[in-house]
């Protein structure tokens, strides 16, 4: 199975608690990181046969040295992480490749 060589920059958020409760204040640059992602292959054997490079959660946690936080977004674009109490902690913008 093909990889893929991900590289993002790494932002972490100053979060505020507001009344409708927390909201990211500012953001401070980190530096980047590289994951190597493993592909999945779709649509077998059709002429629409394709493969997508989606990072896991575990992937992207022990890339920044965290734990337990889920991801949502792009992955070609920006991936966002909220911790267990959906408090949002960092996002990871994709380029530098």
């Amino acid at each position: 199975m093909k990889t893929q060589k991900q590289t993002y920059t790494l932002w972490t958020y100053d979060v505020w608690e507001g009344p409708d409760g927390p909201f990211v204040n500012d953001r401070y640059w980190q530096g980047e990181i590289t994951v190597r992602v493993k592909g999945t292959l779709h649509k077998v054997g059709t002429p629409y046969e394709f493969t997508s490079f989606e990072p896991t959660n575990n992937q992207l946690n022990r890339a920044i040295g965290a734990r337990g936080l889920e991801w949502d977004g792009e992955a070609s674009y920006t991936l966002y992480a909220e911790d267990r109490h959906g408090k949002p902690v960092c996002e990871l913008v994709r380029g530098g490749e």
